[in-house]
Parts: structure tokens; sequence; C-alpha cells
């Protein structure tokens, strides 16, 4: 509909806290059946072609190096590194859109 109307769209999923730290949670957590929810949303997105942004590699190699969740309080979500991180992304990809959109950096 949106393409039809000459409007851009992009779709972000953000990855939960038991996908980027996996190695902190039961093997149980949240689990239905053989296929994920993001999974079942991803091949949707993807068999509707619609341009989106699932960062899930970039949180995992972040989350190496740097704290992106909150640890303490309200504990899944991110925090606001990651969240820069998320927001960078996108960016990143509404420019390739519109070459007006600057994305954020940490200056």
């Amino acid at each position: 509909y949106l393409a039809g109307q000459d409007i851009g769209f992009l779709y972000f999923l953000a990855p939960d806290k038991k996908t980027v730290y996996y190695d902190y949670m039961s093997d149980d957590i949240n689990v239905y059946g053989d296929v994920s929810r993001t999974d079942m949303v991803l091949e949707r997105v993807e068999s509707m072609e619609i341009p989106y942004v699932y960062p899930e590699k970039e949180f995992l190699e972040a989350k190496e190096t740097q704290q992106i969740y909150n640890v303490k309080y309200d504990a899944l979500h991110w925090n606001d590194l990651g969240n820069f991180l998320g927001n960078k992304l996108i960016d990143n990809e509404l420019q390739k859109l519109n070459s007006q959109i600057v994305p954020l950096n940490e200056e």
C-alpha cells in the first residue's frame, strides 16, 4: 500500500534479550514449537518484500565488548548504548532511501 503511494517504509524488529544474551538464559525460556516467533515474522516480511532491519548479528558482535541491555532495572530492554546502536542501524538503512538523513554517530 505505502509503495503504491510512493511512501518509503522500513520495518525494524528488535532482538530480545534472550536472543542476544542467550548464554545467560534457560534453554526452555519462551520456547513454543520448533520455529521462533521472530523467525516467523522475518519469513513473512521477506516473503512480502518489505525492507527491514533485524540487527541480531550487530547486537551479538557488540555484546562481546559492551553491555547493550539494562542489567539491573528494566532488564529486558536496551540500555542507552543498545538504543544508540539500534537507531544508528535504522538511520543507515533510511539514508539509502533518503540521502539527506544523517546517521547517528558517537560524537
